[in-house]
């Protein structure tokens, strides 16, 4: 599964597998680190990383969190990859400032219900993606020209692809 970690302005972008005999893999810019947690709590964890111990009181609750451990204290927001596809679904491509509606998950071009030229009014319809057996009607995220359209109905698309702009 893969996680976003934002702290302090900065982004990591983590990967974490099981491992057979019990435990986590972390992946963290390119190096693995070997992650056991004990949860003695719903909020008092023991992680061991690799062979340093932490103690951490988590006091909030995803996505945004506040950490304090080892004399320290830190607030992070963790997404995961899903969740934060799904809320790119909800938002139906809003969340983009440059007028580019963009796929929020791999998937695939169903119907496209505007075409280049077409003047489109935000929050309207604009293209169907399927995604995870699910079909998908993505909204424009202001109101404009239909400058390009970027993909054709059947295409599969990757996550982020832009599918049109408006402008």
């Amino acid at each position: 599964m893969k996680y976003f970690v934002s702290v302090g302005g900065n982004e990591l972008e983590v990967g974490v597998r099981e491992r057979p005999g019990g435990g986590y893999v972390a992946s963290i810019a390119g190096v693995d680190r070997r992650v056991d947690v004990t949860e003695r709590s719903k909020t008092d964890l023991t992680l061991r990383v690799d062979a340093r111990v932490l103690d951490w009181v988590v006091s909030t609750q995803a996505p945004d969190l506040s950490v304090a451990g080892s004399g320290a204290r830190l607030d992070a927001r963790v997404e995961s990859a899903r969740a934060r596809a799904l809320e790119g679904m909800r938002s139906g491509g809003r969340k983009n400032d440059d007028g580019k509606v963009k796929s929020p998950m791999p998937g695939k071009v169903v119907k496209l219900l505007v075409a280049e030229g077409d003047s489109v009014s935000e929050g309207a319809p604009v293209v169907v993606v399927e995604a995870m057996k699910m079909e998908n009607e993505l909204a424009a995220p202001k109101s404009g020209t239909v400058t390009r359209v970027y993909v054709a109905e059947g295409d599969t698309v990757e996550s982020a692809a832009p599918l049109l702009t408006i402008a």
